[in-house]
């Protein structure tokens, strides 16, 4: 007999009868079985010393008479209530344990002993942790230094448009983080943990980072708006670099005093979140009492109180042209400087060469913001989009020395990127979830609440402004025409000063930024904490319960914004990341009411799938609409990082919301194939190889060598894309070999994907060897895909042992296979046997008929 072909001594490691003793830890609850706890030996399984079969028709395996004590109920029922007196059912604590812990993260746990770290939370209420940070962060920036020139661009039709459309995105992404947070336990990671959970680890990684890359940047948007209110508007002559008009270097002076503020606030934030909090609180007084003066100044409004801009025609003039020596010049006689800003002497020296429209327009004095009338209303209803270099609502090139011009070409796409980043703070509160006292609670409530209070603010001044404000005093986006250094448009409408509003716009950016810079850092501590992404671990860490290493990461993020120093470069950036991840939780949403799965049952109602599936279509759509370039870059990064956590990441045990995608579409699909695919158009090999039960390289996790030629054979022939199934008999009963077959499941796992072959595995237990074949082959598969081609391999037994056991098992497998229909092809291969990867290799295959079967035998 060849000593690779051994016959088997053993069947299974010898069994104990039932008992209640403690168990290791690695035993799971798969291995206990259902009723009774088996205590299996895994020694016995892999010594080297037994000898094991060698083919599946070889030598049976035999059994050893080792058998489970047989279970009596009486016996059980007895001996259970004995156990549960005693208090003895330790050997569950492992496993309840780390049941515990899963279930803590995801639908919580009444003991109030599972985290560690509750005595450190800041435990933030509704109003100071979610809507305070939300409010803050939606009325910020782009409402204090960017609407008002939105409006008077876009107009008030395609202004309230854009701001519909934004604002319908806020409310359906509310609803779906109301919705998941009240569907279980919300930890530390807000929106990162929602769509984690509910999408899986893969997509929660991919899209959780990107989001913290979009949180992190907008400390950068909010930081750079804050300098820019600054410099522009109340510090002039704090300008390091930039000393005159057109010499280029305000962006300079942008990245000195941005980097100074974010350090400044990185180090409020290194103090504690509850600082942030509180400080919060504080910038919220100067936001209220700013909106305040703004709504109250445009209810007072009247052309005597105004402020004053010079105009020629329809175009502002700038305030240096048309004032000087304290007074208004606004005049076109030869004596004044718009005279000499327009009109150049001829060659001869005596006649004067005019721009046209300077000729054939009066200059005049008028209200910059005069009150609501009608006319300014209808005068402010259509757009005024222009090109960069041109004079803003006209087409006119710009002369840079004297006239107003934009800086940026404008349309109805980039005002929707522009002002986006203004409800980005939707989900602000949520990134505060690990620092709340009831997270369920205070989401929903908080963030629905500052959804409709900003809402309301944005539409509202939308109509305010474009009724009561100079259409050509909106379009003047850094109030050229009201001030030499430039004049925060906003700060016209304010009643009773100015400073009001600059003091509430300086709070409201700074404040802003802060909670992005305090929030950004638990979002990335939070994925690092979960192991889902390589190489993050550095980042799990905290120091007194701060997210330290995560905050420097954040920073060096933001600052990397704030050296791009362009306000309107910095903000479409950070809306693809927020649009994408919008969109995600959108689709979560969506998905899980679609497919009712059993774990999706959240307290809060008031959401529908329709209504979320909005919510993501429109997402999607916004984002390709205001730049298809980054939006494919934003995709490609998430995909890349989906793909490298799906290869490289831990397994996680939260399920996902994927799995059941796929789980639905494939039982549809099943079920829309009925009865077999024998249409030559739509036939192709659906393959059971059975395999051959091989001890002896278990622990190597490789199969036996002519197993292996199996499985390159079927990898071959699965090219067709059919149907391969792997599967293997156990002689014996299925109670002497619950243990066993799992075993052997897990091994042919390890070594199908060793090898790369992906396919569907099956081990059963039988008395009889021939029997269970027969089973398996008349049972394998699920409705339309059920195995076609049944494929063996050679018993050398039968010749080289004269094994007569082995002839049988052959042969009524083979007749097995004929009488149900299906191909049978029978491998006997040389070495080496060429793989789907080799080289071509040059040869012949035989074909014999023998009784209406098939056999191939290939010679390489």
């Amino acid at each position: 007999m060849s000593s690779n072909r051994q016959a088997v001594a053993s069947s299974s490691a010898p069994h104990q009868p039932v008992s209640f003793a403690e168990a290791n830890q690695g035993t799971t609850m798969a291995d206990r079985g259902r009723f009774a706890v088996i205590k299996i030996s895994s020694e016995d399984l892999l010594d080297k010393r037994k000898s094991y079969p060698s083919s599946i028709f070889d030598e049976p395996l035999i059994d050893d008479g080792s058998k489970v004590t047989p279970l009596d109920l009486d016996d059980f029922k007895t001996t259970y209530e004995k156990v549960k007196q005693s208090n003895s059912l330790a050997l569950f604590e492992a496993e309840s344990n780390q049941i515990r812990d899963v279930l803590g993260k995801t639908v919580g746990t009444d003991d109030k002993d599972t985290d560690k770290n509750d005595q450190r939370k800041a435990n933030l209420g509704t109003f100071f942790g979610v809507f305070l940070p939300c409010c803050q962060n939606i009325v910020g920036v782009i409402f204090f230094v960017r609407l008002p020139w939105i409006v008077g661009t876009a107009g008030i039709a395609e202004g309230a448009v854009i701001v519909f459309i934004c604002n319908m995105m806020s409310v359906c992404t509310a609803l779906s983080m109301s919705a998941i947070a009240t569907n279980g336990r919300v930890t530390a990671g807000g929106t990162y943990f929602m769509i984690s959970r509910s999408l899986g680890p893969s997509f929660g990684g991919s899209v959780g980072f990107l989001f913290f890359m979009g949180t992190s940047i907008s400390v950068a948007m909010y930081y750079l708006g804050t300098v820019e209110t600054l410099l522009k508007y109340i510090a002039p002559e704090l300008a390091i670099f930039h000393k005159e008009p057109g010499d280029n270097q305000e962006f300079n002076d942008y990245r000195v005093y941005g980097t100074v503020l974010l350090m400044m606030m990185a180090f409020v934030v290194f103090i504690g979140v509850t600082c942030v909090s509180r400080f919060a609180f504080c910038a919220i007084l100067f936001l209220v009492a700013a909106l305040a003066s703004v709504f109250v100044g445009l209810a007072v409004a009247s052309p005597e109180t105004s402020e004053k801009i010079c105009v020629i025609g329809d175009r502002a003039m700038r305030f240096s042209l048309a004032h000087f020596n304290g007074s208004w010049n606004c005049h076109k006689n030869i004596t004044g400087k718009l005279f000499h800003a327009y009109c150049l002497k001829k060659e001869n020296f005596s006649l004067w060469d005019c721009d046209p429209y300077f000729d054939e327009h009066e200059a005049r004095l008028i209200p910059a913001v005069p009150g609501f009338a009608i006319s300014i209303l209808r005068e402010s209803w259509n757009s005024f989009y222009s090109e960069e270099g041109t004079i803003p609502g006209t087409e006119e090139e710009a002369v840079k020395a004297r006239d107003i011009h934009n800086d940026i070409a404008t349309s109805f796409i980039l005002l929707i990127a522009i002002y986006f980043p203004s409800i980005t703070g939707v989900e602000s509160g949520s990134n505060y979830s690990g620092d709340l006292k009831d997270a369920q609670v205070s989401i929903p409530r908080g963030t629905i609440s500052a959804v409709i209070v900003t809402s309301t603010i944005y539409l509202s001044s939308v109509f305010l402004f474009g009724g009561c404000v100079e259409g050509i005093l909106l379009r003047d986006k850094y109030g050229k025409s009201i001030s030499d250094h430039g004049y925060l448009v906003l700060s016209t409408m304010a009643w009773p000063s100015k400073w009001v509003v600059l003091a509430g716009t300086l709070t409201a950016t700074i404040g802003a930024g802060l909670q992005a810079l305090a929030g950004g850092p638990r979002l990335l501590q939070a994925i690092a904490e979960d192991n889902i992404i390589p190489n993050l671990q550095f980042f799990s860490q905290k120091w007194r319960g701060e997210p330290v290493r995560c905050l420097f990461f954040t920073f060096a993020i933001a600052e990397l914004g704030i050296l791009i120093a362009f306000l309107d470069y910095v903000a479409p950036i950070v809306t693809m990341f927020f649009l994408m991840c919008y969109g995600f939780i959108n689709f979560a949403v969506t998905l899980q009411s679609l497919l009712d799965t059993p774990h999706w049952r959240p307290s809060f109602k008031y959401y529908h799938w329709s209504l979320t599936l909005f919510g993501t279509a429109l997402c999607v759509t916004v984002m390709f609409i205001c730049n298809w370039t980054y939006a494919l870059l934003a995709i490609f990064l998430a995909t890349c990082l989906h793909q490298y956590i799906g290869y490289k990441g831990a397994e996680i045990e939260w399920g996902d919301g994927i799995t059941g995608l796929s789980m639905t579409v494939a039982l549809y699909a099943l079920s829309r194939i009925k009865g077999e695919l024998k249409h030559i158009k739509n036939w192709r090999p659906q393959v059971l190889v059975l395999l051959k039960v091989d001890m002896t390289c278990m622990e190597n996790d490789e199969f036996y060598g002519p197993d292996r030629d199996l499985v390159h054979f079927a990898q071959s022939l699965k090219m067709g894309k059919g149907l391969v199934m792997f599967g293997t008999c156990l002689k014996g009963d299925l109670e002497d070999h619950v243990n066993m077959k799992y075993k052997f499941k897990q091994y042919y796992e390890r070594c199908l994907e060793k090898m790369g072959v992906h396919g569907f595995i099956e081990v059963i237990a039988h008395p009889s060897i021939q029997d269970g074949l027969c089973c398996m082959i008349q049972s394998a598969g699920l409705g339309a895909l059920r195995p076609n081609t049944v494929l063996l391999g050679w018993p050398y037994d039968w010749i080289e042992r004269k094994n007569m056991a082995s002839f049988r098992v052959f042969l009524e497998t083979m007749r097995s296979s004929a009488l149900h229909g299906n191909a049978v092809i029978i491998l006997k291969a040389d070495e080496p046997f060429p793989t789907p990867k080799s080289a071509r290799t040059t040869g012949t295959i035989d074909i014999w008929w023998i009784v209406h079967i098939l056999f191939a035998t290939v010679f390489s």
